[in-house]
């Protein structure tokens, strides 16, 4: 290999912050939406054994694990389409639009499950659906990363 070839190759790998920062905030949300997929999958199998559950829960659970696997399935497709735009900047902003709702209405849909279980059934909820891991934080984290990023980084490639 050639100098100038070396130089070229060293160029083509060199990435800017905000691409770094679209790819990062991409793949986190498809982690997420494994997530809550994961989740979806564990309270329908739960769900399924016929378990004894408050009246309240009885009622909620249904639309709560159909909303775990949409929240899910919009993260998924957000995700996705964010790594497939990952290069152009203004196509990856629009996109997370998307992702903020998926986030919101995941954490709507967590806050659901907690409203309806209640006493030692939310211990079980939270150990058994979720493995103990709190959708709010996750979910705030993921959609203030990607406003950060797309809010930001258009200002400073001066693209409005």
């Amino acid at each position: 290999m050639t100098t100038q070839t070396m130089a070229k190759a060293a160029v083509s790998l060199r990435v800017g912050m905000w691409t770094a920062g679209r790819v990062v905030a991409s793949l986190l949300t498809v982690a997420v939406a494994v997530r809550y997929l994961l989740a979806a999958w564990a309270g329908v199998s739960r769900s399924a054994g016929g378990s004894d559950l408050p009246f309240l829960q009885t009622l909620t659970e249904p639309y709560v694990l159909a909303g775990m696997g949409v929240a899910g399935f919009l993260l998924l497709w957000a995700g996705i389409a964010g790594m497939i735009n990952y290069r152009v900047h203004r196509a990856w902003a629009n996109g997370q639009r998307l992702t903020v709702a998926a986030c919101a209405f995941g954490m709507a849909v967590y806050g659901l499950g907690m409203l309806g279980a209640s006493g030692g059934a939310r211990a079980t909820y939270l150990e058994i659906t979720w493995q103990n891991m709190n959708p709010f934080l996750v979910g705030a984290l993921v959609a203030g990363l990607s406003v950060i990023v797309a809010v930001a980084g258009l200002r400073r490639t001066g693209r409005r």
